[in-house]
C-alpha cells in the first residue's frame, strides 16, 4: 500500500475524539502483522510516504500516536513523513502479544516527529524496536520524553539523525539480548547529532549479557542535560551497558540553554557509570569530549575505558574552556584514573 502518493502531500489530521481501534491502540496509521491482521501470509513491502500526521486537535490527556507496526513486521518503508504533535509517540513498533518477532528491516528515509508526546504516559519521538534497519536523515523536536528510545535493534544504523530539546535523553538505546542470540549484532550510530534536551545525549544502558558493540561514529552532541547542573547528565553516558562502546571522532561541547539563560550543560562529555561487568570496555579515538565539569567521568566500574593520544577531553565552555589532547594513549583498567 502506498499512502499520500500525490505530489504536494497528504495530511491525516485525528479529531479530539480519536480512540483506539480493533488492535487496541490509538494511533492514526497501524501496520498488524500476518498473526494480528489474520491474513494467510506475511506482508511485506508497505510503504508510507508523502505524508503528515497532524495531532493538533487531539484532546489533552489522550494518548495518540501517529504510526505503528504491529507485531513481526518486515520490510516496511517511511518517506518523507511528518508527525506533528500526537499525544502519545510520534513513531512506534508496538508488541504483539501473539508474534514472538519484532519488525525487521524497516527503511525509515526522512521522518520527522515534533513536539509529539504530550500524554504524561513517557511517549515522545520514535520508539523503535526493530532489527537489520536503516533510519537517515530522521529527527526528533521538542518532544515530552525520549527523542529516540531505541530497543533491541540489532544490526541496524542510525544515519544523520538529529533530536532536539526533548524532556528526556534525546538518545536512548538498551538490549535485552546477547550474543548467544543467532542473529545478534551491533548497532550504529553515525554522524548523528544532538542539541538541548533534559537527559543524556546518548544514554547507553543494555544489561543483557554480554550484549554486541555500540558504535557511535562522529557527530555532534551540544548542551544536553539542560535538567540539572549536577544530575550526572552527559553527551554520552555508558550506563549499566555490559558490552563494547566505541566512540570515533564524538564531539562534545556545553552551552547555556537559548537566550543565554540557565547553566552550561552537559556536566560530563562522557561518563561510564554503574557498569560492574567484566564485558564492558569503552574505547575512545579521536574526538573532542568537553564537559561543563568534566570531560570523561568515570567511577571505575567499566573493566576498561581507552583513550586514544588524539583525542581531546577537559572542562569549561567559552573563555574558561580548559582542554587537553594527551599524546599518549590513557587507559582506566578498573579504576576511575586514566593511565598512561
Amino acid at each position: 500500500a502506498v499512502m499520500g502518493s500525490v505530489a504536494a502531500g497528504s495530511v491525516l489530521q485525528p479529531t479530539a475524539s480519536f480512540a483506539s481501534g480493533s488492535w487496541g491502540i490509538a494511533t492514526v496509521i497501524i501496520i498488524p502483522d500476518q498473526e494480528a491482521g489474520g491474513y494467510p501470509v506475511q506482508a511485506y513491502e508497505e510503504h508510507i510516504q508523502n505524508i503528515m500526521v497532524d495531532g493538533s486537535r487531539l484532546a489533552a490527556g489522550s494518548d495518540v500516536a501517529g504510526i505503528t507496526l504491529f507485531g513481526a513486521v518486515g520490510r516496511t518503508s517511511l518517506r518523507d513523513v511528518l508527525i506533528y504533535r500526537v499525544t502519545g509517540w510520534g513513531f512506534q513498533d508496538a508488541e504483539n502479544p501473539v508474534s514472538s518477532g519484532i519488525p525487521g528491516q524497516l527503511r525509515a528515509f526522512n521522518v520527522h516527529a515534533r513536539q509529539c508526546g504530550s500524554s504524561a504516559q513517557g511517549t515522545g519521538g520514535f520508539s523503535v524496536h526493530d532489527s537489520d534497519s536503516e533510519w537517515l536523515y530522521s529527527s526528533a523536536y521538542n518532544c515530552g520524553s525520549y527523542g529516540f528510545s531505541i530497543r533491541d535493534s540489532y544490526d541496524s544504523l542510525f544515519n544523520q539523525c538529529h533530536a532536539e530539546h526533548c524532556g528526556a535523553d534525546q538518545f536512548f538505546y538498551t538490549a535485552s539480548y546477547n550474543n548467544s542470540h543467532a542473529d545478534a549484532g551491533g548497532i550504529t550510530f553515525e554522524a548523528c547529532s544532538v542539541d538541548g534536551g533534559a537527559g543524556h545525549g546518548f544514554h547507553l544502558h543494555a544489561t543483557a549479557f554480554p550484549v554486541p558493540p555500540v558504535n557511535i561514529v562522529g557527530g555532534y552532541i551540544r548542551r544536553p542535560g539542560t535538567a540539572s547542573s549536577d544530575g550526572g547528565w552527559a553527551g554520552v553516558c555508558v550506563d549499566g551497558n555490559f558490552g563494547p562502546v566505541n566512540l570515533d571522532g564524538v564531539q562534545v561541547y556545553p552551552g547555556l540553554q537559548d537566550g543565554g539563560a540557565g547553566f552550561n550543560s552537559p556536566q560530563y562529555g562522557l561518563s561510564c557509570v554503574n557498569n560492574g561487568a567484566a564485558t564492558t570496555s569503552v574505547t575512545v579515538s579521536g574526538g573532542v569530549l568537553d564537559g561543563a565539569a568534566e570531560g570523561i567521568h568515570s567511577d571505575g566500574t567499566a573493566r576498561t575505558v581507552s583513550i586514544s593520544p588524539d583525542t581531546t577531553f577537559g572542562a569549561g565552555q567559552g573563555a574558561r574552556t580548559q582542554l587537553v589532547t594527551p599524546g599518549v594513549a590513557l587507559q582506566a583498567a578498573r579504576s576511575a584514573q586514566l593511565l598512561p
